[in-house]
């Protein structure tokens, strides 16, 4: 697998190119000011670390393109990074991506609105979540194992983004979660959407018929209780 990387400025190709790919030497090197060294080679501990010098005038704007490409073939990535080193060429592809997520927020009903929400709960899925220390002490002491999540249709695999609803005014925090779970799997990222109802009226049960027509709705139910990327209500 080849990984090839590129850091450049419109109008402004003279600049000298920095980099570094010893993680080590790439800190001590940004702690002091030094130039990188522009080594390759083996390392135990490894990193891409790159630097331009930019020299802007007063109230003068730049662009700076960062371009990644990974690929098995080495002629590929270096064909990619040719490619993008075009202004006109990384131009187009923007306006192509944003020209899909428009597409698909349109698709799924999502609003700007719901976006936001999915800003603010992918970080908690795919880095550890600081709130857990919140709750470690209200866990139960019993021991679970993963097997015991299975009859509930939870895999145990994939982050749990649990919601609870006590009220039926509380469906509205239902939708939109079906919004950014269904938009995170359209996008790959697997999760388990667990939503416990703890509505305290268990004859009419006003909170069930209501989250189950929202699943039906987004013409998600198949998705209803199966292992891995489902949403399990209880």
């Amino acid at each position: 697998m080849y990984l090839g990387c590129n850091l450049f400025i419109e109008n402004d190709e003279n600049l000298d190119l920095e980099y570094e790919i010893d993680l080590g030497k790439a800190k001590r090197k940004l702690k002091n000011g030094t130039p990188f060294s522009k080594e390759l080679g083996l390392v135990t501990d490894p990193c891409i670390a790159l630097k331009r010098k930019i020299k802007l005038a007063p109230n003068e704007e730049k662009s700076l393109n960062l371009i990644i490409s990974v690929s098995e073939n080495l002629n590929e990535v270096c064909e990619t990074l040719k490619y993008y080193k075009v202004p006109e060429n990384v131009k187009i592809e923007f306006n192509i991506s944003r020209a899909k997520v428009e597409e698909e927020a349109r698709y799924l009903g999502i609003s700007r609105s719901d976006l936001e929400a999915v800003s603010a709960v992918l970080p908690y899925i795919i880095y550890p979540n600081p709130l857990k220390v919140l709750y470690i002490g209200d866990l139960p002491k019993k021991e679970y194992k993963q097997s015991d999540f299975w009859k509930y249709g939870i895999s145990g695999d994939l982050p749990i983004v649990l919601v609870t609803v006590n009220a039926a005014d509380d469906i509205y925090v239902v939708k939109e979660m079906l919004k950014v779970h269904e938009y995170l799997r359209i996008k790959g990222i697997k999760t388990d959407l667990v939503i416990l109802d703890y509505e305290k009226n268990i004859y009419e049960q006003y909170v069930k018929e209501q989250v189950i027509q929202e699943i039906l709705n987004m013409q998600i139910g198949y998705l209803q209780n199966i292992s891995g990327r489902n949403i399990s209500f209880k």
